[in-house]
């Protein structure tokens, strides 16, 4: 991964994502996507190679929804703990969230405040730290979003596997229609765990050491949000659905081969039968005779 220092760009935002009142001055928000290109007049933050080349851009307009985008608020003062500015930044990253309905991550390290949840975080930090905690948050969030794809995907698929999940003990011809569905979802389920293989070390990587600012506040962040976990327990939902794709193949294939195994019986039978015939009209003939 490659990470390019570039000056932040201030721009005039919507309403619905405006800055809050009361911020410092130099207060500004930033809108990042992520995409597989860039053109040169966007201003690329970041590089990812795994699981998928993509480069984390700045945009002059609302950022994509997540886990396509993120938008933060960068909040420069020498005064991170002011509880007033804390609760300001908080109701940004989650708008109309009830106290304590709030889901976000609150990140306190070395004095600055980070605030994070799907989508949006504010940065509460001196000005000179803050373009190392955004590289830290926009890593974080580009890995966190590429695990609630899979979550994502795998929520779908699970209706589908509680109906194909009997055709991996019995398959029979009323099945066979469904045989190349089968054989898609299971392709599917590969790429998801060729997928999961190329991410998989990239958030199971040790920490740096020495630790640096930015380094520290993506393990923080890593914990709080169980991502580790969170892996691991999609590479278990991947395991379940490739053994019972496995089998549902396994059960077509057997099935199929005992359909042509009845059917050259059957051409044997015919044949047999066939031949038993013209023996005995043979026979017939040579009795007259």
């Amino acid at each position: 991964m490659q990470i390019q220092d570039t000056p932040r760009a201030t721009q005039t935002w919507p309403e619905d994502i405006g800055l809050p009142p009361g911020l410092p001055e130099g207060a500004e928000i930033q809108h990042v996507e992520f995409v597989t290109g860039a053109d040169a007049a966007q201003t690329t933050l970041m590089e990812f190679k795994e699981p998928h080349p993509c480069r984390a851009v700045l945009v002059a307009g609302p950022a994509a929804a997540p886990p396509a985008g993120l938008t933060m608020l960068l909040v420069p003062t020498t005064d991170q703990e002011d509880p007033e500015l804390v609760a300001n930044v908080w109701s940004w990253v989650e708008p109309g969230v009830p106290q304590e309905l709030r889901s976000g991550l609150l990140i306190m390290l070395q004095g600055a405040r980070i605030i994070w949840s799907p989508g949006r975080a504010g940065l509460i930090a001196s000005a000179e730290r803050l373009d190392a905690l955004r590289r830290a948050v926009i890593d974080f969030s580009f890995f966190d979003g590429e695990a609630r794809r899979f979550e994502a995907e795998l929520s779908e698929a699970w209706p589908h596997l509680e109906a194909d999940t009997p055709l991996a003990f019995r398959f029979d011809a009323q099945a066979m229609p469904r045989r190349d569905e089968l054989a898609r979802r299971f392709q599917r389920v590969i790429g998801l765990r060729a997928r999961l293989v190329q991410i998989s070390p990239a958030v199971n990587s040790p920490p740096v050491h020495p630790p640096t600012l930015a380094s520290q506040l993506k393990e923080r962040l890593k914990e709080r949000s169980r991502l580790a976990e969170r892996i691991e327990f999609i590479d278990d939902q991947l395991d379940l659905l490739e053994r019972v794709y496995e089998m549902c193949g396994h059960r077509s294939s057997e099935h199929v081969i005992a359909q042509n195994e009845a059917r050259l019986e059957w051409i044997v039978i015919i044949l047999l039968a066939t031949e038993t015939v013209a023996l005995l009209v043979d026979l017939m003939a040579a009795n007259r005779i």
